[in-house]
């Protein structure tokens, strides 16, 4: 069996956590990581035994697909140019900064028969998935985000970085069209 030529740009936490599943997963050949942080990018590539590369666009031309977790400013230059190279993505959330972005990328994908996807990881969490198991037929449900603030937010906010996954997870469990939304809580 062929293995696909994975790389990841942008290390962070996020990015660590798919370093930590693609290395383990024998259909993956780890080809690289690139990051703009020289320190952490040697780290774990002596870490895990991957290629460290300074220039993500090095990185892109080996690779099948990427795996892009670096802040959300950066998502629409990085995933345009790994789509227009013919390479398939998975883009941590949130997708773009805007809806013309995100909708520019999905076009680019499809045209080229290239598969995008967006990190939604707390979708699949194990508790998460049990609700669906528990509530039955909701018929008032209300998020509010109750965590410390965490500065990895600040280029595009709370709700588009973090609480779009409580939205997610709201919207799989009433498995209908919204009807309502009160922005004045």
């Amino acid at each position: 069996m062929k293995k696909m030529k994975a790389g990841i740009i942008g290390v962070g936490r996020m990015g660590q956590y798919h370093l930590n599943i693609l290395t383990d997963l024998p259909e993956v050949q780890v080809i690289g990581i690139s990051d703009m942080n020289k320190e952490k990018l040697y780290d774990l590539s002596y870490k895990f035994g991957v290629s460290g590369f300074e220039s993500c666009e090095k990185l892109i031309d080996k690779c099948d697909a990427l795996f892009i977790a670096t802040p959300t400013s950066t998502h629409y230059k990085i995933a345009k140019q790994c789509l227009e190279q013919g390479k398939h993505i998975l883009l941590e959330k949130p997708m773009t900064t805007n809806l013309e972005e995100a909708r520019d990328l999905t076009r680019i994908a499809e045209k080229h028969h290239l598969i995008i996807q967006v990190g939604h990881v707390e979708r699949f969490n194990g508790a998460v998935q049990q609700l669906k198991n528990i509530v039955n037929s909701p018929i008032y449900l209300e998020a509010k985000r109750m965590g410390p603030y965490d500065p990895r937010v600040s280029d595009v906010g709370v709700v588009l970085d973090l609480m779009i996954h409580d939205i997610d997870i709201l919207l799989n469990l009433i498995e209908e069209d919204v009807k309502e939304i009160d922005r004045k809580s």
